[in-house]
């Protein structure tokens, strides 16, 4: 952390994260940002599996499309597939099931505050 200017205040809690974790962080926000990565996200939380096939029905869109979208989540470690048959089951990938729950509360907390007000 940098030293504070001659003049300036001291701030109460100097906690500053760090530039790697900035930058991962970075990644996972921008990856989430997509309506639909963040959907699938939702629809797992909570330790369930979801099928491809649901997926397509439940978002309502093209095999495809959501292969797209799972294909980027997976290769951020979001996500893990494995394949049944014919169909591929994907559920979170334990190390962002611990925070997805959090992470995805604490986004919807203000939202539905507002909402109600």
């Amino acid at each position: 952390m940098s030293s504070t200017p001659e003049g300036c205040c001291d701030p109460d809690n100097p906690v500053e994260m760090g530039s790697s974790a900035a930058d991962e962080l970075a990644s996972l926000f921008a990856l989430l940002a997509d309506p639909i990565r963040l959907r699938i996200v939702s629809m797992m939380v909570g330790g369930h599996e979801v099928c491809a096939c649901h997926l397509e029905t439940s978002l309502e869109k093209s095999q495809p499309t959501i292969s797209h979208h799972l294909s980027r989540l997976a290769a951020a470690g979001v996500v893990a597939g494995e394949r049944r048959g014919r169909w591929i089951y994907w559920r979170l990938t334990p190390r962002f099931a611990r925070s997805a729950p959090m992470l995805l509360n604490s986004a919807l907390e203000p939202l539905a505050a507002h909402e109600s007000a």
